[in-house]
């Protein structure tokens, strides 16, 4: 039965598109954004209860006024679940990447997440309510040049599986939708960021980072030419939302089944090699992308 649900990140892409659904299937949707421009396109283009609230997840001070909104709206009947999806990436080699770049992505992708959690966890308590997580394939799988967004994700499903337990034997449910790749706006800020990486490189690095950097900037084209559908993820979360027994974790996409589901449980060298291959083809989009030299294979595994 439909109820209230907080979404984080609700301006565009995968929160946007929950957002969309859940007010259309007849839920009170708190969707989180960080500007009234937002607010106001999401309101014009969402039928059905939408009620959008500023929230940065990185900031406590908008998460307690946030939930004091909702608070104000649900009284007694609490909070039926929490999708957070909020979530940024930056890439980048380990040795490259600034520290508070580091903090930066996690203080989103985790922090903010525990945050939030914290904030409304009287509230779905209270509606026997579920909790979902917007994770990613990377949480399993960490490719070169991925270090800072895939840790924060491997961080993201360590709390899930935490929370999972800790809630086992309450009504309360948590969900964690690790997806592939998919089409969303997350991959114009990845290449944003992947040009201010490369812009960072010393030019003694510059030769030892190529393959990767192109590797990286060929993920992001691949991402969004060919990954799947914001819809496709929106159905796992309406599942986690709403099934009488919601999974504890979702793959989803073609990409996400084959490395969560099959190359993490295989031997390290089989899946170094996977890995290598995979960034070689990165690297190959990356490169003619950029009119750039075509790297070698072994470059490619080097790099990997």
């Amino acid at each position: 039965m439909a109820s209230s649900v907080l979404i984080t990140g609700a301006s565009k892409g995968i929160g946007a598109a929950c957002a969309s659904r859940l007010a259309q299937a007849g839920w009170t949707v708190f969707a989180g954004v960080r500007r009234q421009q937002d607010a106001d396109k999401l309101v014009a283009a969402t039928a059905g209860d939408i009620r959008p609230v500023r929230l940065d997840v990185s900031d406590e001070d908008q998460i307690g006024a946030a939930v004091a909104e909702i608070r104000e709206v649900v009284g007694s009947t609490g909070l039926g679940g929490l999708v957070s999806n909020a979530g940024i990436g930056l890439p980048g080699p380990v040795e490259i990447v600034p520290v508070e770049d580091w903090r930066r992505q996690f203080e989103v992708n985790l922090f903010g997440a525990v945050a939030l959690t914290r904030a409304v966890f009287e509230l779905v308590r209270v509606a026997d309510g579920r909790f979902v997580y917007i994770g990613s394939q990377a949480g399993r799988f960490s490719p070169a040049g991925m270090a800072p967004y895939a840790a924060s994700k491997h961080a993201l499903a360590a709390l899930c599986e935490s929370l999972w337990h800790e809630v086992a034997k309450t009504p309360m449910s948590v969900s964690l939708i690790e997806a592939g790749n998919v089409k969303t706006p997350i991959w114009d800020s990845a290449t944003e960021q992947n040009d201010r990486v490369t812009a960072m490189l010393p030019d003694p690095r510059r030769a030892d980072y190529a393959s990767q950097m192109l590797a990286l900037r060929g993920l992001a084209i691949d991402g969004a030419e060919h990954g799947i559908t914001t819809e496709r993820v929106v159905d796992k979360v309406e599942h986690a939302l709403v099934a009488k027994r919601p999974k504890a974790r979702y793959l989803v996409g073609p990409d996400a089944r084959a490395i969560g589901g099959v190359v993490t449980r295989l031997p390290g060298p089989v899946r170094a090699r996977i890995v290598a291959a995979l960034t070689w083809r990165w690297a190959r989009i990356g490169a003619r992308a950029s009119q750039g030299p075509r790297p070698a294979r072994r470059d490619a595994q080097r790099g990997a």
